[in-house]
């Protein structure tokens, strides 16, 4: 008898169907939020731009991304990399971008 294993995994496959499992629907390139409303859920650090947009997962429902290019790797096979923040709270408008080469910004709303 496994009740607690099975109570374990219950709660694990209610986690993921709450975690945002699609892509980002829009993005904004050369542009960030300086002042985000809230923290990162989640920091993943030298990851492809791609794997921002399309694999960064949070236990809620993810609202944005900011990707900042890490220019050490600029001569890696598919670069760019860098890092990439997560969060939950509600996107910035554009009134609330600041222009920068080395930062993009996807969007899930």
């Amino acid at each position: 008898m496994y009740p607690l294993a099975t109570f374990t995994s219950l709660i694990a496959i209610a986690g993921a169907v709450n975690a945002t499992l699609e892509p980002a629907k829009s993005n904004t390139k050369d542009q960030y939020p300086k002042s985000p409303s809230c923290s990162p859920s989640k920091t993943s650090n030298a990851i492809q731009a791609a794997e921002c947009a399309y694999n960064t997962r949070v236990s809620g429902k993810q609202t944005f991304a900011i990707f900042k290019v890490d220019h050490q790797y600029d001569k890696n096979n598919g670069a760019p990399y860098g890092t990439c923040e997560a969060y939950e709270c509600d996107a910035p408008t554009s009134g609330d971008m600041t222009a920068d080469q080395d930062y993009w910004t996807f969007f899930w709303k």
